[in-house]
């Protein structure tokens, strides 16, 4: 294998552990927001944001890159870019979080199960993206495997729609803005 070729594959076996990761948390997050019953979401949302920004803050300082948070700082591009994702992704964690301690994890966990084909909405609209006849048919089976799941339930779906939402667009803004992740 040459080089290029071995880093690639080296990164895609990276990204696949990393999304495996997170999603497996995803999935066990509303144990822990279970045990937290008796707090107001808000409080948790609150908590989760403040040590986000501290873990954040520790990270930036290790790998020496305050500078750019600096230069990010003071530029209205970049901040108008990470005001509003940062709004979308607020908004999702509370919401998710106020889903959890309402007992509404169905809608919670059908609105994450929306999220990749909410991703290949936006890819597809919005970056252009184009799509291989194999991937057009998991995604047409996908969105009829979710078509059966809305026909079948009657909870409302404001919530699934709404998390599916935020996270899609909080997912392209991110994509598109002029900073790195971190």
């Amino acid at each position: 294998m040459t080089p290029p070729a071995a880093e690639a594959a080296r990164s895609f076996r990276a990204g696949v552990i990393y999304a495996l990761v997170a999603y497996g948390s995803w999935g066990v997050v509303p144990l822990f927001w279970k045990q937290l019953e008796r707090l107001d979401a808000i409080e948790i949302l609150a908590h989760r944001v403040f040590w986000s920004l501290v873990f954040v803050g520790v990270a930036l300082l290790i790998t020496r890159r305050i500078g750019q948070v600096i230069e990010a700082l003071r530029s209205k591009q970049k901040m108008s870019y990470l005001v509003l994702s940062g709004a979308l992704i607020a908004g999702n964690w509370g919401l998710f979080i106020w889903a959890v301690l309402q007992h509404r994890l169905l809608e919670a966990s059908l609105g994450y199960f929306m999220n990749p084909l909410a991703n290949v909405v936006l890819g597809v609209v919005l970056l252009k993206e184009r799509l291989r006849v194999p991937q057009t048919v998991g995604v047409g089976l996908g969105a009829l495997g979710l078509l059966v799941m809305l026909v079948g339930t009657s909870a409302p779906v404001w919530v699934a729609l709404s998390l599916a939402s935020s996270f899609a667009v909080y997912g392209y803004l991110r994509k598109v803005a002029p900073v790195e992740s971190l």
